[in-house]
């Protein structure tokens, strides 16, 4: 399995536990990642003006690199 790794996957990763709480509610974060974008880039994969982003309604692309 391949997973896009996200600013939110390495931060939860590192710590080895969920640090983002109910979805959309930032209220039920840990308080180490206030701020950080939440994003985890599931949902669609698209080729647009040359570049090969992952999308999620709600988040910033990811830029992914097709040849890794």
């Amino acid at each position: 399995t391949k997973y896009v790794r996200t600013q939110r996957f390495q931060l939860e990763r590192a710590a080895r536990q969920a640090l983002f709480g109910a979805y959309r509610n930032p209220y039920t974060d840990d308080p180490s990642v206030a701020g950080v974008d939440d994003g985890n880039a599931n949902t669609s994969i698209i080729w647009h003006a040359g570049k090969l982003l992952a999308l999620k309604e709600a988040a910033l692309p990811y830029e992914l690199d097709p040849l890794t």
